[in-house]
């Protein structure tokens, strides 16, 4: 991490209070900035409680409500709208999936984390990686990973670039 390394009190405190407290306050608190209470976080894995989460979206769509724009927001309105966002969620994820056009702007994550991180790796070896067809080609210039080869293909299949250009 860079900055100032946080006193092992402070430490204590971000690991406490973070399930609980906008990492606003927690920063002002601890004297840390934003980024630094979120690196610690990362760093420690810590996670809002679902209270938390819920308390601070109700309090958004109050704050909206207050503005004029939503009027006479309740519990109910609140609740329906979140049930509206998970279901046009999944009608964009099945869009994805079958390959159509995505309606909305909702930032849809397709692959798994292990699958993204599994093509990361293996263009940093070198590999040629086709998403459509799940296969990774290598030439001569690449580090193979023959253990990752040698394994059963989760994710991907290998085969030599030669073999992909010929037919």
């Amino acid at each position: 991490m860079t900055g100032h390394p946080l006193s092992q009190e402070q430490i204590d405190t971000i690991i406490r209070l973070f399930p609980t407290t906008n990492n606003k306050e927690l920063a002002r608190i601890t004297g840390a900035s934003k980024s630094c209470i979120a690196n610690y976080a990362r760093k420690y894995h810590l996670r809002k409680t679902p209270e938390h989460v819920t308390a601070v979206h109700r309090a958004s769509g109050l704050a909206s409500a207050a503005t004029g724009n939503i009027p006479h927001l309740t519990d109910e309105i609140i609740t329906r709208r979140a049930e509206t966002y998970k279901q046009r969620y999944k009608t964009e994820k099945a869009r994805r999936l079958f390959g159509l056009e995505q309606k909305t702007k909702i930032k849809i994550r397709i692959a798994p984390r292990d699958y993204q991180t599994q093509r990361y790796y293996l263009r940093q070896l070198g590999y040629m990686v086709d998403d459509r067809e799940k296969v990774a080609y290598y030439d001569d210039n690449t580090k193979r990973a023959f253990r990752l080869e040698a394994k059963p293909k989760k994710y991907f299949s290998f085969k030599p670039l030669l073999a992909a250009t010929k037919g």
